[in-house]
């Protein structure tokens, strides 16, 4: 209530990762309709790219 959240949304939290060194991370990708991964950005927000961690909280409408 206090974050206005609709409770009927579907909330998901990110796992931890299958990769344990320091360098590995989870990136928020658009692949622009394509397979190629040359062709994908990732996703920025303020010019900042969106890297969630382990334990963060997804928001699916």
């Amino acid at each position: 209530m206090q974050h206005q959240i609709n409770p009927d949304l579907k909330i998901i939290m990110i796992p931890e990762q299958a990769t344990k060194t320091p360098s590995s991370e989870f990136r928020l990708i658009e692949d622009h309709e394509s397979d190629d991964k040359k062709y994908w950005t990732e996703v920025k927000l303020n010019d900042i790219e969106l890297r969630p961690s382990p334990g963060d909280f997804l928001i699916m409408k």
